[in-house]
């Protein structure tokens, strides 16, 4: 066998190849899940690298996490996305997250690229609570409210206003008033729509039909009481809703519940493990809705919550499109693996 090659991109190179493109990456997660919940894909439990037992320490010191996936279908693609967290890079001028993804063959094994997979990452995570939302909140949901202004709220909220076509009013908050204020400066120059910055949390979920919460809390804030009837709230960040939200929500939607569990540091897995909330109380997972094997919204009033974990396959899917448009757009260095492998 003559040498193997593979393909690097870039973060740049991500970028030109549509890595910001949002209601493709949105296209993308249906397909993936759609194929997850036919069953034709494969996703091992991720393994994480933590500093500490202790949640709380990780959140200082940061982690490391890989992701394993298979992804069939027309996507027919192996990889895996190995991803750093340090949140106190944020004080360092580093990203707090950074990623590479890497796609393999399945045939071979062989890899097919290594992709920066920073940018990659933050959409697809967007694009999973946006594909959330087509099918979970209510169409004519008018108001969104942001808690925590950081980069993942950036994708949050584009992926929701990418889905949900009659939002007329953003609120934002987060314990850095000026990040709050920034964001709201990016949001009305970007979408034309001048958000609001509330006084606090508590404030800014009264409002919404919509809740995302992107942020770093260590303690619960998100009551159910707090939750206007027919919400639709994306539960994306680990400590963020209070038991009673999972207990008395209408419907309980997960994107994968045995990775939730197997994450056990998040709010939904440590009430699992308390004996607080039963398997039956997960009404679906994301791939059972898309499929038709279990209905979405079903009433205007209805307070459904989702909890995404974050699954490899969304990231190989992802990655998988970006390789096939830097393909046909020319992007990216080749590499040499091997010009004759070794061992042969």
């Amino acid at each position: 066998m003559g040498k193997h090659e593979f393909l690097y991109l870039g973060q740049e190179e991500v970028i030109a190849a549509g890595g910001l493109d949002m209601a493709a990456a949105i296209a993308t997660m249906e397909e993936v899940f759609s194929l997850y919940g036919r069953g034709q894909c494969i996703l091992p439990n991720k393994i994480s690298l933590r500093w500490s037992s202790d949640h709380l320490t990780e959140e200082k010191k940061g982690r490391i996490m890989a992701l394993p996936a298979y992804v069939g279908g027309n996507f027919h693609v192996a990889g895996i996305k190995w991803i750093p967290s340090v949140p106190a890079n944020v004080y360092r001028g580093l990203p707090r997250a950074t990623a590479l993804i890497i796609l393999n063959d399945p045939e071979t094994g062989l890899p097919l690229a290594v992709l920066d997979g920073t940018v990659i990452s933050a959409m697809r995570t967007g694009a999973v609570t946006g594909l959330g939302a087509k099918y979970l909140a209510r169409a004519d949901a008018q108001v969104v409210v942001v808690i925590g202004c950081g980069v993942q709220a950036r994708t949050q909220l584009q992926a929701i206003l990418t889905v949900l076509k009659k939002v007329r009013k953003v609120v934002l908050f987060d314990v850095r008033a000026d990040q709050a204020v920034k964001f709201a400066e990016e949001i009305r120059t970007k979408y034309g729509i001048a958000p609001e910055v509330a006084g606090s949390a508590e404030e800014a979920v009264r409002e919404g039909d919509v809740v995302t919460t992107p942020t770093l809390a260590t303690e619960p804030y998100v009551r159910w009481e707090l939750l206007k009837p027919g919400c639709f709230f994306a539960d994306v960040a680990s400590h963020d809703a209070c038991l009673d939200v999972y207990l008395r929500a209408d419907k309980l939607v997960v994107d994968d519940w045995e990775e939730v569990k197997h994450y056990r540091v998040v709010a939904l897995a440590r009430a699992y493990f308390e004996g607080l909330i039963k398997d039956e109380q997960i009404y679906a997972e994301l791939g059972e809705i898309i499929t038709g094997q279990k209905p979405g919204r079903e009433r205007e009033d209805e307070v459904i919550v989702f909890r995404p974990i974050g699954l490899g396959i969304a990231d190989v899917g992802e990655a998988y499109r970006i390789y096939r448009n830097a393909l046909e757009k020319g992007l990216g260095t080749t590499l040499t693996l091997f010009e004759r492998s070794v061992w042969l």
